[in-house]
């Protein structure tokens, strides 16, 4: 949150402030960046952003699933990774990717490209983040 708003101070104000849009991911480091003392927002558009789990319980079940899917993310056969990916009732996707075309974007085991999802998976995911249910902004927004 804190370098996002950061960034954010070097850059210009235009009209009626600045705005921040966060998706998913996004959307949950926006919520942390709102939550900041003086946050340098007028605005804000979260859209499909989990506020975090609140049970230490779950948070160690989504830990254990988040290593699960960054071990396979970054050592294992990526075509199974994206399969299982793609297979998650939550994103929707009923047709499988082109095989012929995936395979030739497939990254090695262990490359650079794989590591971002690993790292995604690995400590930047809602699991180890406290649930911002009931945090509230220093302003509206």
């Amino acid at each position: 949150g804190r370098a996002l708003n950061a960034d954010a101070g070097g850059e210009e104000s235009r009209g009626n402030g600045r705005a921040l849009l966060g998706y998913s991911m996004g959307g949950r480091l926006a919520l942390h960046a709102l939550l900041e003392e003086n946050p340098p927002w007028q605005a804000a558009i979260i859209v499909s952003a989990h506020p975090g789990l609140e049970a230490e319980a779950e948070r160690e079940t989504r830990r254990t699933a988040d290593a699960a899917w960054a071990h396979q993310a970054l050592t294992g056969n990526w075509q199974e990774f994206l399969a299982a990916w793609d297979a998650q009732p939550m994103l929707g996707i009923t047709a499988p990717r082109d095989p012929q075309n995936a395979a030739r974007n497939w990254p090695a085991p262990r490359s650079p490209s794989r590591r971002v999802p690993a790292t995604v998976f690995r400590g930047m995911r809602r699991n180890g983040w406290p649930a911002k249910w009931r945090s509230s902004c220093a302003r509206p927004l």
